[in-house]
């Protein structure tokens, strides 16, 4: 009986790892990502709450999705209802498949200058433009980023900037 148990959770492993290297891969891979949020394209999504900081008007990736040893260009806009202030942070997020490759919180005033802003970030209408290069080694595979921004302090509801998740398969 225990021998049948076995190969019975041998013969399901099996099955699994060929599925994760066939087609089938994206319905695991939903399943364990159910909802990456409204979309915002065909890679993008807004995943936070109508009381965040930044209320997104648009936002585009061009080409949409990455491709890799191309250039991504990121263009957006919104309103920020509040000042982004020194020790605002993003925590990302970056999975290849279920494997996660980086987890890293970041100062968004470090890399403010990356989008010719500085801080402060004042309130009102923002927008962005920032090319990035995609490098063409990037492995095979599906992605998933997430990225959450908070205002310092974020202990009162209401001062999450914002949340973007992405997905790319390349």
């Amino acid at each position: 009986m225990k021998l049948v148990g076995l190969a019975t959770a041998f013969g399901l492993c099996l099955g699994l790892a060929s599925a994760l290297t066939t087609g089938l891969y994206d319905q695991f891979s939903d399943a364990l990502n159910p909802h990456l949020g409204e979309p915002l394209g065909d890679s993008l999504y807004w995943c936070g709450k109508k009381t965040d900081v930044l209320t997104i008007d648009s936002v585009k990736l061009s080409p949409d999705p990455p491709h890799k040893g191309q250039s991504l260009l990121i263009e957006g806009s919104g309103r920020l209802s509040e000042d982004i202030v020194e020790g605002s942070f993003v925590d990302v997020t970056v999975k290849w498949g279920v494997i996660v490759l980086i987890r890293k919180r970041y100062q968004l005033c470090d890399l403010a200058g990356e989008i010719d802003e500085k801080c402060p970030v004042k309130q009102g209408k923002v927008t962005i433009k920032k090319a990035i290069d995609i490098p063409k080694e990037v492995p095979m595979g599906i992605y998933t980023v997430n990225a959450v921004a908070h205002l310092p302090g974020d202990s009162k509801p209401g001062h999450q900037i914002t949340c973007l998740n992405a997905r790319v398969r390349f």
